[in-house]
This record gives structure tokens, sequence and C-alpha cells, in this order.
């Protein structure tokens, strides 16, 4: 006889509840798929964008301080060379108008023979409680200040003895005084030498 056939019918239960459970889990409509891939399309791409921008404007920065820095010590050497051009532009014209100044009192010398007098004048005034004077001066002068050699002498109460002596070394119109209490250089280029380094001193101030 055979033996009674007893159902597990919890086991059954349980089987049938997971096909049931499996039978459920339907695939996801197209549509949410699609809508998925293109946020994460989107997020993806903003996220490169946005990091494009950020180095793109990071490299333009750079590029633009690069560029600064190079026009900034472009326009600190033009600058600078301008200084320069522009100093030696005005020692050109110093340097030329004393040079002209120079030929215009040598003509007037040649057509005046009182200059020669008026510099041995301002010279004497530049010695003082000296009794004995020499005077070296052009030869092409010698006669005419040899004139006014008494005239000289009035013109300084100290002075007791004036000697002149005629020196083709001194130029035209110029002199040279020597006194016991020391020289006086008043010969014409070397006044001329003296303002123009007191014009260069003065553009050096500046």
């Amino acid at each position: 006889m055979p033996l009674p056939v007893f159902e597990d019918h919890e086991a059954s239960d349980e089987a049938l509840a997971r096909r049931h459970e499996e039978g459920s889990q339907e695939p996801a409509p197209r549509h949410d798929v699609e809508e998925r891939l293109r946020e994460e399309f989107k997020a993806g791409f903003d996220e490169g964008r946005r990091h494009a921008e950020r180095t793109i404007r990071d490299e333009y920065q750079k590029k633009h301080a690069e560029m600064q820095a190079v026009a900034d010590a472009l326009l600190d050497s033009i600058a600078r060379q301008y200084k320069e051009f522009q100093a030696a532009a005005e020692r050109h014209v110093v340097r030329l108008a004393v040079a002209v100044a120079e030929r215009i009192v040598k003509r007037t010398i040649a057509l005046d023979h009182e200059v020669v007098l008026r510099q041995i004048h301002e010279a004497m005034k530049r010695v003082v409680g000296v009794d004995r004077i020499r005077i070296r001066i052009n030869p092409q002068d010698e006669e005419f200040v040899r004139a006014h050699r008494a005239e000289l002498l009035t013109s300084a109460d100290a002075v007791r003895e004036l000697t002149l002596e005629a020196d083709e070394t001194i130029e035209r119109g110029s002199c040279v005084l020597e006194s016991d209490a020391g020289n006086v250089d008043a010969s014409i280029t070397t006044q001329l030498e003296r303002i123009e380094a007191a014009l260069f001193n003065d553009q050096e101030t500046r």
C-alpha cells in the first residue's frame, strides 16, 4: 500500500511568492532611461564646460599678466631712452649755444677793443690787498692796453706796480692777472666753459 504524499504547503507558498515577485519586476520604461541619460549627459557637459572656462580664464589671466609685464618693461625702456635722448639733446643744444656765443664774442672782440679793458677791470676787482700786479694779454691787445695803463692803475687804489706782458697763448680780448694773492683767469674761453658747466649742472639737478 503506497504511502500518502504530504505536500509542503509552506515551501509552495514561498515559491509562488518568489515567482510573483520576479514577474512584477518589469524593466523601466524606455523614456525614463533616456531622461536619465540626458540628465547625466547634461551634468557632465556642464562640468566639462565649467572646467574649460576655468582653464581658459586662468590661461588668459596668465597670458595677460605676462603681456602686461612685457608692456611695462617696454614702457620703462622707452621712458629711460627718451630721458637719455633728451639729456643728450640738451647737452648738444648747450654746446651749440656756447659755440655760437663764442663766435659772437670773438667777432665782437675784433671790432671792440674796449672788451679787453673791461676784462682787466673785472679781474682786478677780484684781487684785493695787493700792490703789484702782472697782466698777461694777447700781443694784438698790448698797444691798446698800454695806452690805458694809467687808467687801470687809478682804478685800483692799492696797486702801485702794474706790469703788462704780451703772451701769444692768451686769446684776444682775454687776460690772465697774476699777483701775490693768486691768479685770475679772465680768458673768454674759461668764462664760456664756466657758463657751459653751470648749464650742464642745472640740467642734471632738474
